[in-house]
């Protein structure tokens, strides 16, 4: 059944939990400045580490027969991210980067046949710039041709799913959608939100809505607010407007801190597990999200306890 099907007839959907922060601070590896996850595949160690989380998420869910969507490690698969970490950023090797990165979440899922029918892949595409840094460059062509490279290569490599993730900007978010609109796969477009009901850079989530919708034929399946906390969400959304009926989930950072003073700690932040879902639950249910996970700072705990919680 395809992704898009699932997500009509299923009254929830859950991602599974972040894996740089749960690799971060749970293990004994420390990944580069760029956060760069897909390098762990690089050596057996890390391999085993980002296995063992998928597998953890998959375990969760799997008593309550739910369907989970997995991010393949490709967040900072792309050209700029490659070359400020030294790596050759052609585009063979970008595409090998992520096609490893896939297949390797591909032959986790493998591992457990009789529930792949609720396993599903997204390949998340990421901003430019690490450190939620806003591009701000305001030339729509030059953010396509960034993104089209590899959102192109996902699409041939094949997911359920193409996630645009945690955007900070609006112009490059508009980009990144306009990119994926060109392929044939279904895709969700996700950004940061601020109480103001703005993305990082002050573009309105309202107007960004809009401009993605009319802009593009093949539109995405739907908006997701990510790397926010559920409280500064629920901020955000109190001011009603038409277009935020087309935002279908959040992935949702553990910690009201801003994402910049995330980035300065040096341990794992974020409620205690019921009280993050009960707070999921009030901004997404009377709104009709139909995808719900947590972002930065949580682990497979939010994920049980946002699960209990939604499937009651």
């Amino acid at each position: 059944m395809q992704f898009s099907q699932v997500l009509q007839s299923q009254p929830v959907l859950f991602y599974d939990g972040p894996m740089e922060t749960r690799i971060e601070y749970g293990t004994s590896l420390k990944l580069d400045k760029e956060m760069s996850i897909f390098r762990l595949l690089e050596f057996k160690e890390g391999r085993d580490a980002l296995a063992n989380l998928y597998r953890k998420d998959i375990e969760t869910i799997i008593p309550y027969q739910v369907p989970i969507i997995l991010n393949a490690p490709t967040f900072r698969a792309s050209k700029e991210h490659c070359k400020r970490l030294g790596i050759d950023a052609d585009l063979e090797n970008i595409y090998k980067i992520n096609k490893e990165s896939i297949e390797f979440v591909r032959a986790i899922r493998d591992e457990y046949l009789a529930f792949k029918n609720i396993i599903f892949i997204t390949a998340p595409i990421g901003p430019k710039y690490a450190g939620f840094t806003p591009d701000n460059i305001q030339d729509i062509a030059i953010e396509v041709e960034y993104h089209q490279e590899q959102i192109n290569a996902i699409a041939e490599i094949g997911v359920d799913i193409i996630s645009i993730a945690a955007m900070p900007g609006g112009m490059e978010s508009i980009g990144a959608a306009l990119a994926a609109s060109k392929t044939n796969c279904d895709y969700t477009v996700g950004f940061v939100l601020t109480k103001a009901g703005t993305l990082l850079d002050g573009m309105s989530v309202a107007y960004l809505i809009n401009e993605i919708d009319k802009s593009t034929a093949h539109k995405p399946l739907g908006y997701i607010i990510g790397c926010t906390h559920p409280s500064i969400a629920m901020q955000a959304l109190s001011k009603n407007s038409l277009e935020y009926a087309r935002i279908i989930g959040i992935k949702a950072n553990g910690s009201v801190k801003s994402p910049k003073e995330l980035l300065k700690l040096d341990k794992p932040e974020a409620d205690e597990p019921n009280k993050f879902a009960e707070e999921l639950l009030a901004v997404g249910q009377k709104r009709g999200f139909k995808i719900y996970g947590g972002c930065c700072g949580t682990d497979d705990h939010h994920l049980k306890a946002m699960v209990e919680l939604l499937t009651n």
